[in-house]
């Protein structure tokens, strides 16, 4: 610490001798002490380069009050004292003694793209129009708590809240002769976008792509790397903690020609430099990061990714060395562990072409180590040995485009092909193809392609394209469907075992499809969020052979109004019943079903629900419901009609209209059960209602009630609440069910709801009380 302190002052004392110090008066506040704040920025010891701290010339400065956090400055702004900053800046305050105040400080450009709000003491970035290489995304801040104890002079040290992304290549010249005469360069990287200066932390969330647009290649710089010359650089605003981001920048040649490289789980860190080198325009397949501390943090050496694997712990200079090394070796065990970001080139697709490991006795154990492998060429990673892939990204970088253009009905995927593969801990992006004899997929993530041009029904997380596929913990998302089972062109049969996992944003259809030489699907213990149905209605699969997958213990989980919209349409359109309650359906979110004429699930004459539905105790807002008819036995409710053993449980209603002619509830206009196990309504709870039944032709406005308006026996009706609630019919209404047997209703409440006559019919059994008419 003593190191850290005398190497502060000594910098502070440099930047006076070295530049010009100025010095600013405040209007004093109630105090004894005399205080100069000595403000300073932290290169300005450095010569000219990117980084220097020069274009921080506006100094933004709070002094908070430690006990009550109000500004103590005083005059015509009392918020925030606003001044010119040259490197340092001292300024000087009258402060209490015997207080501790907290000193908050932004610089930054002059016209730099950050505001800074005084009353939420947050920086906001606006990135609009912002280009590569532009310093005046440069910035710095302090967040610094000072005790006065008299006259004194502190020193507060400003920081980046930036991690500072440098790309640099050593083959300008050699890419110039061969016609490639790069100007320009443009970078999309994630970056946070706010920033408060009293806590550091930035908004919630992981960072949002950001685009810089094409800026010149630097010129007067000097790479951190020896050896190598600028292409770009860019200021990122990023958190305290290091961070894996993916990243892609173009370079623009004199004749617009452009060359893009992804490069993918780039280390990047507040206050850090992060350098990606190589040869980046003749060759992109061997790329090294590294991350390195900067800006006085002696304490932390950093950590070095470079693009070398090694294999049984001797290091190679790439993975493609590694790879050689491993076939070049007798039959064994091989441990081929990543030291940073790389990539392979994939040959053709189809068995026994271009194999990556080729001894069938050997097995290879693969640690990306938390790095990132992207597959590039032809899309074929065919491998002879057992193959163990675990803790890292693989990235399909692949032609991955259609195979005879827009039209074509699917794409060329990655594709791991030959031996026996299992994966542990592993996230694919951009789709993936299992071809092997055998597949173990253990807490992985399957990603779609994010963006298509068109064709996107043919676009999936995961191909199954033969043998024995196990996925156990894994996550499938962002795909127009998860999981796709086909062998095509072959005659090997397909075995799947899908346990334990979670779909989520599938944008077309069912989970799961099983195709052609699917001989079993066991799809358990799964959760299907946001999912499409399917053709068949089943969610979790669709089946396009008589096969049919065995489902059970899954959840289907709605966040959104259009899914229980969907949902709806399943059970009155496409006909489910869900009887066999191998899918529970859940609420994972309140939803709001506002400006929704909401059509009752199951109807008389059509499909009855009869599976299990969970709110998990949230709230369905503004259900409207308008079923006036001239017909009998037109029910109105969230759900219409239930049926043998279905049970609703958990689910609040908050802002309910519902105008009917018949049997109208909130949860439920009917059950009918004639069977064991009974149906259910458990733990539902309804605020904030409008119930209206008038008769009309033969709908009698009756059996109404602020639950269910009618059900029958065996059936019960527990642990049930309403409130603030208006209820009229013609007849049978109370404030829970309109109508049903005395000892069916159990621990169930009604505070201010009031049961009315509304004239249409007789006025019999309409009570303000739980039940109607008792049966």
């Amino acid at each position: 610490m003593k190191k850290v302190l005398s190497s502060m002052v000594a910098i502070a004392s440099l930047l006076m001798l070295g530049t010009s110090c100025s010095s600013e008066e405040v209007a004093p506040v109630t105090g004894e002490s005399a205080v100069t704040l000595s403000v300073t920025l932290p290169d300005g010891i450095q010569s000219r380069a990117f980084g220097d701290g020069t274009t921080a010339q506006k100094l933004q400065m709070l002094v908070l009050d430690g006990e009550t956090a109000l500004p103590v400055f005083t005059g015509a702004d009392p918020t925030v004292l606003s001044t010119d900053i040259n490197l340092t800046k001292q300024v000087t305050l009258r402060l209490a003694a015997g207080k501790t105040y907290k000193v908050v400080c932004w610089a930054s450009a002059k016209k730099s793209p950050y505001t800074f709000d005084t009353a939420t003491r947050t920086v906001t970035a606006n990135y609009e129009g912002a280009l590569t290489g532009d310093e005046k995304l440069d910035a710095f801040y302090a967040a610094q708590d000072i005790t006065v104890t008299g006259n004194t002079t502190e020193t507060v040290k400003l920081y980046r809240p930036f991690a500072q992304l440098n790309i640099g290549t050593n083959d300008l010249a050699a890419a110039k002769a061969a016609g490639f005469d790069a100007k320009t360069v443009k970078v999309t990287v994630p970056t946070y976008k706010s920033l408060n200066l009293v806590t550091g932390a930035v908004e919630a969330g992981d960072p949002v792509a950001v685009h810089f647009g094409e800026g010149a290649l630097p010129t007067g710089e000097t790479f951190p790397k020896a050896g190598y010359e600028y292409l770009s650089m860019n200021y990122l605003l990023m958190s305290a903690d290091k961070q894996l981001v993916d990243l892609e920048f173009t370079v623009k040649a004199a004749d617009g020609s452009t060359r893009t490289l992804p490069v993918s789980a780039v280390p990047v860190q507040r206050n850090y430099r992060t350098n990606i080198y190589g040869s980046l325009l003749t060759n992109s397949v061997n790329i090294n990061v590294e991350i390195v501390p900067d800006f006085n943090v002696p304490d932390y050496e950093g950590e070095k990714f470079e693009a070398t694997a090694k294999v049984n712990g001797v290091e190679y200079p790439s993975f493609a060395a590694a790879v050689e090394a491993v076939n070049a070796g007798d039959a064994g065990t091989y441990n081929v562990v990543l030291q940073g970001t790389t990539s392979w080139e994939t040959g053709d697709a189809g068995d026994n072409a271009n194999k990556c490991f080729i001894n069938p006795a050997s097995t290879v154990n693969l640690d990306l180590n938390g790095k990132s492998l992207t597959m590039t060429g032809s899309g074929g990673f065919v491998n002879a040995a057992k193959m163990n892939i675990s803790n890292g990204t693989i990235v399909d970088k692949t032609a991955y485009k259609y195979e005879n253009g827009e039209t074509a009905w699917e794409f060329t995927y990655l594709e791991f092909e030959g031996g026996e593969y299992t994966f542990d801990n592993v996230t694919f992006n951009n789709s993936v193809m299992f071809k092997g004899t055998k597949a173990t997929a253990t807490n992985c993530i399957f990603k779609g392609i994010a963006t298509l041009t068109s064709n996107q029904s043919d676009e999936y997380c995961l191909w199954i394209g033969k043998g024995d596929v196990t996925l156990k913990g894994c996550k499938i998302s962002n795909g127009y469907r998860g999981v796709k089972a086909h062998n095509g062109y072959g005659t090997e049969d397909i075995n799947i075992v899908i346990d334990g996992c979670e779909f989520f944003d599938l944008a077309g259809k069912a989970a799961v499809l099983t195709d052609r030489k699917v001989v079993s699907c066991d799809i358990k213990d799964c959760i299907f969020r946001d999912v499409q149905a399917g053709g068949q209605g089943m969610y979790a699969y669709q089946s396009y052979t008589s096969l049919k997958p065995k489902v059970s213990n899954c959840r289907v989980v709605f966040t959104k109004a259009q899914g229980l919209v969907n949902f709806a349409k399943q059970v009155n359109e496409v006909k489910m019943s869900y009887s066999d309650k191998t899918l529970t359906f859940e609420l994972g979110s309140d939803i709001d079903l506002a400006g929704i004429n909401w059509e009752p699930i199951g109807q008389t004459g059509v499909q009855q629900f009869q599976g299990v539905f969970d709110g998990k105790n949230y709230t369905i807002k503004n259900l409207t419901i308008n079923k006036v008819s001239t017909e009998a036995y037109v029910v109105a409710g969230f759900f219409g009609w239930l049926n043998n053993g279905a049970n609703v449980k958990n689910v609040k209603f908050d802002g309910v209209k519902i105008t009917a002619s018949g049997y109208a509830g909130v949860v439920a206009g009917y059950i009918e059960n004639h069977v064991t196990p009974e149906a259910q309504i458990s733990n539902c709870h309804v605020n904030n209602a409008t119930i209206s039944s008038r008769a009309n032709g033969s709908a009698k406005g009756a059996k109404v009630g602020g639950i269910i308006g009618m059900f029958t026996d065996p059936a019960h009706v527990t642990n049930c609440s309403v409130s603030n609630t208006i209820i009229d019919a013609a007849r049978d209404a109370g404030q829970i069910v309109g109508a049903t047997y005395a000892d069916r209703i159990v621990n169930c409440t009604a505070t201010n709801v009031n049961v009315t006559a509304n004239g249409t019919g007789d006025g019999s059994n309409v009570r303000n009380e739980l039940i109607g008419r008792v049966l």
